[in-house]
């Protein structure tokens, strides 16, 4: 009986060698990290290599019960280190390498010490006119006038006869009012810039720039080239004919109370006053007025 199963081992193994010797063209050994995967039988110590990665159930793949799998790598155990050699010699010197990248811009140097002044320049052209600039304020009044003298005359005074009044300007030229007898003549200062009219056609005021004329038909205020002011505490203008103002300036007139009309005083209305509007229901507001009239 022993020796029937002596025979029965021996048989295994070959047919297992046998078995070995046909897959071993087919397995992948060792595998991808150079590790042998093998069976060792535990009775005699032999090993055998196998290959796990192989698919099916086959004994190329893995050990019997009667083996014990190891593995080992094909390289063997590090040795020690060896001594430094001697150092080599300098090898040649190698090419230029390519330029680095350009640096960071530096910082700002102190600034330097002033040059002396370069030569005057040439004068150059004369520019162009500059626009008119805005209107100037109205000026002080002028210095007042010197009143003419006036003389009584006594009747039998060779230039008037019933008697009378010798009326003489600044400049020295005397007129004559006699009793009995109308005045006709012109009285003017002695620089000539104010002068009195009086004939049958009215009495005109005469200026340097504004004339006042009280003739048959009205009154004419007349400044074309300068301001008008009228200033008075209460001022009323009424007019049953004709009166006319005439300013190439401003027209300016101040008063307590400025009346303009025959009759009655409407207030008058200005930008920002309110208003009402019937028959709409509320109140407004003037947001528009004259050009050319303002009142404060």
């Amino acid at each position: 009986m022993k020796v029937f199963r002596r025979v029965r081992v021996s048989v295994a193994a070959a047919v297992l060698l046998v078995i070995v010797a046909a897959g071993a063209a087919y397995a992948t050994i060792p595998d991808g990290n150079g590790v042998y995967t093998a069976c060792l039988l535990k009775s005699t110590g032999t090993i055998r290599l196998i290959d796990p990665s192989i698919s099916g159930n086959t004994l190329l793949n893995h050990c019997t019960q009667y083996e014990t799998e190891i593995t080992f790598n094909e390289q063997g155990q590090p040795g020690p280190k060896g001594a430094t050699g001697a150092t080599g010699p300098a090898g040649p010197a190698g090419p230029a390498g390519p330029a680095g990248p350009t640096g960071a811009t530096g910082q700002t140097g102190a600034q330097g010490a002033t040059g002396p002044a370069g030569p005057a320049g040439p004068t150059g052209q004369t520019g162009q006119q500059g626009p008119a600039g805005p209107k100037g304020d109205t000026g002080a009044a002028g210095t007042n006038g010197v009143s003419p003298t006036v003389t009584q005359l006594a009747v039998g005074d060779p230039n008037c006869a019933s008697g009378g009044a010798a009326i003489t300007d600044a400049s020295g030229k005397t007129a004559y009012v006699c009793n009995g007898s109308p005045f006709d003549g012109t009285f003017t200062s002695p620089e000539g810039l104010f002068s009195l009219t009086v004939n049958d056609n009215g009495i005109k005021l005469t200026g340097p720039t504004a004339t006042i004329n009280v003739g048959p038909t009205g009154i004419t205020l007349s400044n074309p080239s300068g301001p008008i002011n009228l200033s008075a505490q209460t001022m009323d203008l009424d007019s049953q004919a004709q009166a006319t103002i005439q300013s190439g300036g401003v027209l300016q007139l101040q008063s307590g109370l400025t009346q303009i009309g025959s009759s009655g005083c409407a207030p008058a209305a200005r930008v920002g006053d309110t208003i009402s509007a019937p028959p709409l229901s509320g109140t407004g507001t003037i947001i528009t007025g004259s050009p050319d009239v303002c009142i404060g």
